[in-house]
């Protein structure tokens, strides 16, 4: 029996998802967990910045349950078989994303895909089902116009930006991590005029590459508290799972300061909303923005969810992959 146990940004706050992330490593470990359990056959962990969720095939779906209930305490849904199917199909398509049709979602299903691979903790039963959701994208992109603009978390951060600013040319911008948002965010800003871009990172070679493209300026890691005065905006949007800012490092700080993290667990010690001129958001407070972008994707949603409807019917008539129809739990 397919099953997945999760929590998403649809049912649960920042602070709560921030807890649930599991890092590589940490992903690793409960993998293996989890199939030295006779009752899961096998099992895959996504967890991104704006969800966590364990999807597995297991030989009874209430013993399954319990287990994986034990490396997630806190979930807010369990779908079984079908509804299982159709919620993979939907998260996969970018239906499930804090930005509908969202194509990175993809990417970090796959990523996820491989490191259970190569943990051996799939059989061919997940791997087609994962397989199917794969190809359903691509029938949703004929379809409709689900993926239409260039609209991503990047894009959303540098219009939030320019809405609190009006206007952030001349303005120095530090971006902590290097990643694609912010490799992507760094060419937004610097078209937009940014007078000068730092960026710092863990591995400080990332950090000039990106600062060069940029023709900005790398600062390593552990000498950022000593330049933070110097920039009116902060983005941070690493990976760590430690806080990256706290609040003793802004000693002297500009007229005004505003700081977004984009991170899941957060960059930023909540603390620093003490500081009288500083602002600090997260990924939470740029919905309002990413509703405003998405009204035309949204008029997309129905057909997109036909095609899903289809294309799960078409995976529970394969004889291999029959799922059994069984409701959805709710803790």
């Amino acid at each position: 029996m397919f099953i997945v146990v999760g929590t998403s940004h649809k049912y649960s706050p920042i602070h709560i998802r921030e807890k649930f992330y599991f890092t590589k490593k940490a992903g690793a470990e409960a993998l293996a967990g989890f199939i030295k359990f006779d009752v899961i056959r096998a099992a895959v962990i996504i967890s991104t910045c704006n969800r966590v969720e364990f999807y597995a095939d297991v030989s009874d779906v209430d013993r399954g349950k319990e287990v994986l209930k034990k490396f997630l305490p806190f979930y807010d849904y369990v779908h079984t078989g079908r509804d299982a199917a159709r919620h993979l199909f939907c998260v996969a398509c970018g239906l499930d994303s804090q930005i509908i049709g969202e194509t990175q979602i993809l990417e970090q299903i796959e990523a996820s895909l491989e490191r259970a691979r190569q943990q051996k903790a799939v059989n061919e039963y997940l791997d087609n089902i994962f397989k199917k959701a794969g190809e359903a994208i691509s029938k949703v992109k004929m379809g409709t116009g689900l993926y239409s603009g260039e609209i991503s978390i990047a894009s959303i951060a540098a219009d939030f930006l320019k809405s609190r600013f009006g206007n952030i040319g001349g303005k120095n911008i530090l971006i902590i991590g290097a990643g694609r948002v912010s490799e992507l965010l760094a060419s937004y800003l610097k078209e937009e005029g940014a007078r000068m871009i730092f960026v710092s990172n863990k591995t400080y070679e990332n950090a000039k590459a990106l600062a060069d493209s940029v023709n900005g300026e790398a600062i390593p890691l552990d000498a950022l508290k000593y330049r933070l005065h110097e920039t009116d905006i902060i983005i941070s949007a690493t990976s760590s799972p430690h806080v990256v800012l706290r609040k003793e490092e802004f000693v002297i700080t500009p007229p005004r300061l505003l700081i977004l993290d984009l991170a899941v667990p957060r960059d930023a010690d909540d603390a620093i909303r003490e500081i009288s001129n500083v602002e600090l958001y997260n990924l939470d407070d740029l919905n309002f923005f990413i509703d405003e972008r998405l009204e035309y994707r949204k008029r997309e949603v129905p057909k997109a969810l036909d095609i899903i409807e289809e294309e799960v019917d078409k995976l529970c008539l394969t004889e291999n992959l029959k799922l059994e129809l069984e409701p959805a739990l709710l803790r």
